[in-house]
């Protein structure tokens, strides 16, 4: 079984020269040794567009990129987590519950996420 691999933007270039000449779906993906519901699942997303752009599935797939990253903790709060773990040895738990009550201090001040 072959493990799962995201398109590169050469891949996307390969399967939109691919498609415009009508080279089926399965047949896109044994030539790039994909699976065919790989190839299936890209084009899919990128029915909104009158033909699939390589370039266009790039840059959407890169928009949402960025929608999942992890925010970045500001340095007040950081140290504030690392002394309740390492010093005072409180629980992830005890810590979560504490900033869910807003019983951290000055936190509107300071700001949970930058």
């Amino acid at each position: 079984m072959r493990s799962y691999k995201r398109l590169c933007l050469e891949d996307r270039q390969k399967v939109e020269s691919l498609r415009t000449v009508g080279v089926r779906t399965t047949e896109i993906a044994s030539i790039l040794n994909r699976h065919k519901s790989t190839i299936s699942r890209e084009l899919a997303r990128c029915r909104s567009l009158e033909s699939y752009r390589a370039i266009q599935a790039e840059n959407r797939y890169n928009a949402n990129l960025s929608r999942n990253k992890k925010k970045v903790l500001n340095a007040n709060l950081r140290d504030y987590l690392i002394s309740k773990l390492t010093v005072s040895r409180w629980s992830p738990g005890a810590i979560a519950g504490r900033l869910k009550n807003k019983s951290y201090p000055r936190r509107k001040q300071r700001g949970i996420l930058e």
